[in-house]
């Protein structure tokens, strides 16, 4: 029997706008698709955070000169939700980074 767990985790991986590793700083994310596609995202206030688990609602930056085709690529990018588990991230710690920065980020976008 397949389950609806199996089908997400395994298959929605398959494809080729999964998102496969995300990149933070102080004032930057970034999220990189299996295909290569690298995107600057900017989170939304919908972001759901605990301790066990991160669901990062998300949606392009404003383009830059720069970069304007990979993010014109990426508003037409189906997915905007992407999840992160204690199981699936390089470190503790690491997770606990990304938290803690989307936690103030979305604090300081509130004042």
């Amino acid at each position: 029997m397949i389950t609806f767990l199996f089908i997400c985790k395994n298959g929605l991986l398959v494809l080729p706008t999964s998102i496969v590793r995300c990149d933070a700083t102080e004032s930057t994310i970034f999220l990189t698709q299996k295909n290569g596609l690298r995107i600057e995202v900017t989170p939304l206030s919908s972001t759901y955070m605990s301790p066990t688990i991160l669901l990062l609602a998300w949606k392009p930056a404003q383009p830059s000169s720069s970069s304007q085709l990979a993010n014109m690529k990426a508003l037409f990018t189906p997915a905007s939700l992407t999840t992160f588990t204690v199981n699936n991230v390089s470190s503790q710690e690491d997770f606990r980074r990304l938290r803690v920065l989307l936690k103030f980020r979305k604090s300081n976008a509130t004042k």
